[in-house]
């Protein structure tokens, strides 16, 4: 019991140094007047927006790069797993209870799917074997998509480009702006490839022949 009092004591103290230091209260400080000026409020705002919009083109991206198809029904699998255990939970008493727990339940189900495919993948890309190997392929086409947002000055493009792997006709769409730029309709390219943590092919480059 002593010894437990003293590494409670320990531990407090190590959490009254770390508040009484000097950085710590400057950082307070400065979420206090984030969150008391509207400008800064705004700033930070805006600084928010763009590093999540960055984060969310770079998920993207690897997404993009990525050879694989995850099959739709994929995405039913955990909401209706999360539906059942609402139920059970909640009972299926009342109409509007049942109604409740598919609307929640589906969505919380759809947003843990999204977040486990997005963690799949980009492990899968993260920690890559670094051997590169080679398949030549056909480009099928191309196609610039630009779509303009609500928010002024802001707009999404796609750069896709149609490939068909000659080895075994397997067809891809890959979005990437330097791979847009390197090959035209009708090329014969040879695409740079690696195999992933969990063996997935990840696009790395594309020549022309």
């Amino acid at each position: 019991m002593i010894i437990m009092s003293s590494r409670k004591i320990e531990k407090f103290n190590t959490f009254e140094q770390v508040s009484n230091s000097d950085w710590f209260n400057r950082l307070v400080h400065l979420a206090e007047c984030i969150r008391k000026n509207k400008i800064m409020k705004w700033i930070s705002s805006i600084i928010y927006a763009f590093v999540f919009i960055m984060i969310c083109h770079y998920i993207q991206s690897i997404f993009s790069h990525t050879i694989i198809a995850f099959p739709f029904w994929l995405w039913g699998i955990i909401p209706v797993i999360t539906i059942i255990v609402l139920l059970l939970v909640v009972g299926i008493k009342k109409k509007i209870i049942i109604f409740l727990s598919i609307l929640f339940g589906g969505c919380i189900g759809i947003v843990i799917t999204g977040i486990l495919i997005t963690l799949f993948v980009t492990t899968n890309y993260w920690f890559a074997n670094s051997e590169s190997y080679h398949r030549d392929a056909y480009v099928m086409g191309k196609k610039y998509n630009k779509r303009d947002s609500h928010a002024k000055h802001i707009s999404f493009s796609t750069y896709n480009v149609n490939l068909i792997f000659l080895d075994n006709n397997e067809y891809y769409c890959l979005d990437d702006s330097d791979i847009y730029k390197k090959c035209d309709q009708g090329d014969t390219v040879k695409v740079t490839l690696c195999k992933g943590l969990y063996d997935i092919p990840i696009i790395k480059d594309l020549h022309t022949e």
